[in-house]
């Protein structure tokens, strides 16, 4: 059997995404679209959780009301 060995990415060392503030990550989050934020629940619980969550879809909701005219 052979043995298989995870990929080092370089751009990955030394950062620790647990240091980005929640803040800023849901900033990034509210500008995907629909398709890759339904997409995107199955990355992880965390982020399903966040594209459910009452606050996620009211912030969603008054920025889309405001990107119309």
């Amino acid at each position: 059997m052979m043995k298989t060995r995870a990929c080092s990415n370089p751009m990955n060392e030394g950062v620790n995404l647990e240091q980005i503030p929640y803040d800023l990550v849901l900033e990034i989050l509210l500008k995907l679209s629909a398709k890759s934020i339904a997409r995107f629940r199955c990355v992880s619980k965390l982020w399903d959780s966040t594209f459910r969550s009452r606050y996620f879809t009211e912030l969603l909701f008054i920025i889309s009301s405001s990107m119309q005219i």
